[in-house]
């Protein structure tokens, strides 16, 4: 069974407060400008970060990913490193590094990952190296004309007709997500849709911003759970802030 109730952009907690009230938002000359460049969360003593780099067409390149936890007897970090390659406008190459230390025990794996595509399939081939042992496999995956992932193996994805996602479904469980108006933070990035959703879990801030997320199992009703996600914006109606339950994800870009 594979839980996603948000990801770890959300793990936090929002409140949300607008900036501006027209929740009708038009794109403008400067939208591509809006691009997340950092975001960062503190929990107790846990604290996660993105840091995100592009290229000239405003396409991820690279994507670091840092966790890191100490509650004295328990100590874990990780650093994840997402590296993106394209060929003309189609994704070529993924390489993923993964760095992690649990109360002094480190792991390192290196991931590459290649894609052959034939109409609304991709095959995603992938080579695995993790403290010197190899593995090598491959998954096949459906998108729809647009670029949105459909389905994996495990999940099938659901959109409304503004291209935000509503459900995200496997065999015992399913997410359902509500939105506000505002723009999506993730809006103004070119790295195709499914590349983000497949590799960084980033569903449902595309279009428009996650404000309700509704899990449910069938098989452990008592993981069944809700979150109301709230936000600051800027004036460019991006959110600047997300909030959950009192903790606080901030987001910075590169404007």
């Amino acid at each position: 069974m594979k839980k996603i109730v948000l990801s770890t952009l959300v793990l936090a907690g929002l409140t949300v407060t607008s900036c501006n009230n027209d929740d009708n938002v038009a794109d403008n000359a400067s939208a591509a400008e809006y691009l997340p460049a950092k975001m960062s969360l503190t929990i107790d003593e846990e604290s996660n970060g993105y840091d995100f780099m592009y290229d000239a067409q405003n396409r991820l390149v690279k994507v670091t990913e840092t966790a890191d936890v100490d509650t004295g007897s328990f100590k874990f970090s990780s650093n994840t490193t997402y590296s993106f390659e394209y060929t003309g406008n189609e994704i070529s190459k993924v390489v993923e590094t993964d760095y992690t230390n649990f109360n002094g025990s480190e792991t390192n794996a290196n991931t590459v990952y290649t894609f052959a595509k034939s109409g609304n399939t991709i095959t995603l081939n992938y080579s695995r190296t993790s403290n010197g042992e190899t593995s090598e496999g491959s998954e096949s995956i459906q998108i729809n004309n647009q670029g949105y992932l459909l389905n994996t193996e495990w999940e099938v994805y659901t959109y409304n007709a503004a291209g935000n996602l509503t459900e995200l479904a496997g065999d015992d469980y399913r997410t359902v997500y509500e939105y506000d108006t505002k723009n999506g933070f993730l809006k103004n990035i070119k790295t195709p849709r499914w590349v983000m959703d497949y590799f960084l879990d980033f569903e449902s801030f595309y279009v428009n911003n996650a404000t309700k997320v509704s899990y449910t199992d069938d098989e452990s009703p008592e993981d069944n759970e809700e979150y109301n996600v709230t936000y600051e914006y800027n004036v460019a109606n991006y959110p600047t802030k997300m909030m959950i339950s009192g903790s606080i994800m901030t987001i910075q870009y590169n404007k």
